[in-house]
């Protein structure tokens, strides 16, 4: 190869290398930004994920138009070192008409926050479909396509201060391979251990790319708990075969750590 060609060859895994990037995040401009936030509609997605997590949430209302949307989350002392990289993501279960939300970093404190405000009126209303449509996450790690710890998210519409009881989570997911069966297991932290509370298998296709919802009863027990994902591919190709630490082999594993309050304070 000459050096030319090297050269042009070079140009162009660099300009392959920036598209990828924008394509990410590049719909973080002046035109999507809010005073507390990033808002708006994003270019169709390009990357194809074997596995996402789309929302993990304590409550996800129906959201009317014109609503105030506020997002309580717990954030747990040992977690206290997240506290500035903690972030708030809102995207569509099912990604139709590509609309983002992510928060600005902030020093959120100890215990329960609140994000706010968040009104439909400045993004979301414009299209009225995305309203029945929208999961939330709240990470606290920068790294969130790898991320196994998360915040869940508790929706309030309404103002002031917020009291709530939490006995139950929704997970929804979403693989890039259509699944044949879902088992989950909730497992409480005690230690180095992690003792089983619960285990659901889920029969059934279902079809890739499209959202799975695990609804997942909790204890009235304070503490961390894990939730474990084993995801069985209806088909497996050969270099797909992959053995677990928790899950038949060639199971796709997922798990996602969290805190769990059985009780959301907020002072108004």
């Amino acid at each position: 190869m000459t050096a030319r060609s090297t050269s042009h060859a070079m140009g162009l895994l660099l300009l392959c290398a920036i598209a990828g990037a924008w394509t990410t995040q590049g719909w973080k401009t002046t035109t999507t930004e809010r005073d507390n936030r990033y808002e708006g509609y994003i270019a169709e997605p390009s990357a194809n994920p074997e596995w996402e997590l789309l929302s993990f949430t304590a409550g996800r209302p129906s959201i009317p138009a014109g609503s105030a949307i506020r997002v309580a989350f717990y954030l747990a002392p040992r977690l206290a070192a997240f506290a500035s990289s903690t972030t708030v993501v809102a995207r569509e279960l099912e990604d139709l008409e590509h609309y983002r939300m992510e928060s600005k970093p902030r020093a959120w404190r100890e215990g329960w926050n609140v994000f706010e405000p968040w009104k439909s009126a400045d993004v979301i209303d414009r299209r009225p479909e995305v309203r029945g449509n929208l999961g939330v996450t709240v990470y606290p790690e920068p790294g969130r396509a790898t991320a196994t710890e998360v915040l869940p998210a508790l929706m309030v519409l309404s103002p002031g201060a917020i009291d709530a009881p939490i006995t139950s989570y929704e997970a929804v997911v979403r693989s890039s391979r259509t699944v044949s069966a879902i088992v989950w297991r909730l497992d409480r932290i005690e230690g180095a251990s992690a003792v089983r509370v619960s285990e659901q298998r889920v029969p059934g296709d279902f079809i890739r790319q499209e959202p799975i919802h695990l609804d997942v009863k909790v204890p009235s027990t304070e503490g961390q708990y894990r939730l474990l994902i084993c995801a069985t591919p209806r088909l497996v190709l050969p270099e797909q075969s992959a053995a677990t630490a928790n899950c038949s082999d060639n199971d796709i594993e997922r798990y996602y750590t969290f805190a769990h309050v059985p009780r959301a304070k907020v002072a108004g």
